[in-house]
């Protein structure tokens, strides 16, 4: 999915969930984010998945809509290929990647999925 694809995407996810002020904030091979804000909500970011990420992440969105905020982020919309979900406080794991800090970002995805997993 190109870029215009994919902020076409965006734009109908944010006229569907009543989202506004889009940004682009970054995208990988699997998604591109942008900041929003929802007049129910509050600022938030949408995440809409690439081809190769919905391959990837298909359920993904639904997984932290049920474990919700207490154990993964709060989602407040959501479908197969995209979310709309609260920014959370501290560096971004993207960030921490492209910045060299692949172990410790992957040690927090680790982690994450830990603390899932131990409440099933």
């Amino acid at each position: 999915m190109g870029t215009g694809m994919s902020f076409d995407a965006a734009k109908t996810y944010a006229s569907a969930w009543q989202l506004e002020s889009l940004s682009k904030e970054g995208e990988t091979a699997n998604s591109t984010f942008y900041s929003c804000h929802s007049q129910k909500f509050g600022s938030g970011l949408l995440k809409v998945l690439t081809p190769s990420g919905l391959s990837i992440e298909k359920n993904g969105f639904a997984l932290l809509a049920r474990y919700g905020p207490d154990l993964a982020v709060e989602i407040f919309r959501y479908d197969e290929t995209a979310a709309f979900m609260k920014r959370l406080n501290g560096p971004r794991l993207l960030d921490m990647s492209d910045g060299g800090a692949e172990d410790a970002a992957l040690d927090i995805q680790m982690d994450i999925t830990r603390r899932l997993l131990d409440t099933e």
